[in-house]
């Protein structure tokens, strides 16, 4: 047996095989290997994306380029974004013509939306984002 330590969101093209029992056996990781390729984890800082990650776990990011089409691709879903002061923003994404919204998942109003921009104007820019692949509940163990 594995100690389950996170969640990975998988897209519905590369969801795993779904058996009518409580639990399947599932022998070949190689598209799960392939969705942590390349990734980087990020420890969790506040309380903005309560209940999807809490303070002190771990987000598996991927690096994306920003453009149009990537924008598009990631509205709606969680993204960790940098602007050009540096600032880390873990939030789900929207987009408004130029302008970025960052949405905290909390419920109780304690960490608000942060607003940035595609090009200068009243907000940050954003310079760097980051789609979420998934989330881990305690620090993985890695074999040497």
């Amino acid at each position: 047996m594995r100690k389950i330590v996170g969640t990975l969101f998988m897209s519905a093209k590369t969801m795993l095989p779904v058996a009518s029992g409580d639990v399947t056996p599932f022998d070949d990781t190689s598209r799960i290997a392939s969705k942590l390729d390349g990734t980087r984890l990020f420890k969790v800082a506040g309380r903005s994306m309560e209940p999807i990650a809490l303070e002190d776990q771990f987000v598996i990011t991927r690096e994306e380029i920003v453009d149009e089409n990537t924008l598009r691709r990631l509205n709606g879903t969680l993204v960790i974004a940098i602007d050009d002061n540096g600032a880390r923003y873990f939030k789900r994404l929207r987009c408004r013509d130029d302008l970025i919204i960052l949405e905290s998942a909390n419920s109780d109003a304690s960490t608000p939306s942060a607003l940035l921009s595609l090009g200068g104007g009243d907000h940050p820019e954003l310079i760097n984002i980051l789609s979420v692949v998934g989330i881990l509940f305690e620090e993985p163990f890695l074999r040497p």
